[in-house]
């Protein structure tokens, strides 16, 4: 999970805040990832209109890749 400048791996049971306007991402490593999102505040009219895409995406992506393949080999 990419939270701002920070990259982490979370897992099961794990509880990740996301500061507002805290650029974000993050991709499965393993399988298929189940989650539960809560957006505050919820009558926001906007609810979805606040989901982009970085300049640096495909940066982002390749170099989560090649961290995933450093932890667990070819993903």
């Amino acid at each position: 999970m990419r939270l701002g400048d920070e990259e982490r791996i979370i897992g099961p049971g794990d509880i990740l805040h996301i500061p507002r306007g805290t650029l974000h991402g993050g991709r499965t490593l393993t399988e298929k990832a189940v989650m539960f999102v809560a957006k505050s505040p919820a009558e926001d009219p906007d609810l979805g209109a606040d989901h982009h895409y970085p300049d640096d995406l495909a940066d982002i992506i390749k170099h989560l890749d090649a961290k995933a393949e450093e932890l667990y080999g070819t993903v």
